[in-house]
């Protein structure tokens, strides 16, 4: 079945077509969108993310890349401030401010 076959019509339990509203499929394919762009990111992002306190290697690539990469691991990342005497702690803390 094409694409365009699944927009205009969708398999019921009995093997046959039937016809649903095209502004259904709109919507419901654009959520799904959105869906994969927010995962893509956050799995795109998670890269950026410390591994460790000692982790200045993912400290560094999160500082050179764009930064609303930070924003879907931002839960991740406020999570290395609990300690303030953590090596990264401190250049984190600052990267977050500015």
């Amino acid at each position: 079945m094409c694409i365009k076959e699944y927009a205009a019509c969708q398999r019921n339990g009995h093997g046959s077509y039937i016809d649903i509203d095209l502004n259904t499929i709109h919507r419901q394919d654009a959520y799904v969108f959105f869906l994969y762009r927010l995962l893509n990111a956050k799995m795109t992002s998670s890269a950026l993310v410390p591994r460790n306190k000692y982790d200045f290697e993912r400290l560094n690539s999160l500082m050179a890349a764009d930064p609303s990469a930070a924003i879907p691991i931002l839960d991740e990342l406020l999570s290395w401030l609990q300690d303030m005497n953590w090596p990264i702690a401190s250049p984190l803390a600052d990267y977050l401010i500015n």
